[in-house]
């Protein structure tokens, strides 16, 4: 029973993280749209991105063993905000990008 609920939880909390690494997305369709980054900085989604990296870290199975859905949050969480970097040094100016 207690195994159940841990997992229970732990899908709610992926679902719930899932939906914070997607709050970004409205700002970067804008940047997609516009073809500029204008005033928005990189900073928070660098800050995430390190976030989710050590994550993953603490996440293999050699660090911390049964943490599969520590390490799924993370990954997913990894992987946009790779893309959400990626979109930004695309559309970033070149000043911004040195």
């Amino acid at each position: 029973m207690v195994t159940i609920l841990r997992d229970i939880m732990g899908i709610a909390g992926i679902l719930i993280s899932f939906s914070l690494f997607l709050s970004p997305a409205p700002t970067f369709k804008n940047i997609i749209k516009r073809k500029a980054v204008e005033q928005y900085q990189p900073f928070p989604e660098l800050a995430r991105l390190l976030k989710c990296m050590l994550g993953v870290l603490y996440g293999l199975p050699i660090v911390h063993p049964n943490s599969r859905l520590l390490l799924t949050s993370n990954a997913i969480g990894l992987f946009l905000q790779a893309v959400y970097l990626t979109i930004y040094l695309i559309y970033a100016a070149r000043e911004i990008r040195v």
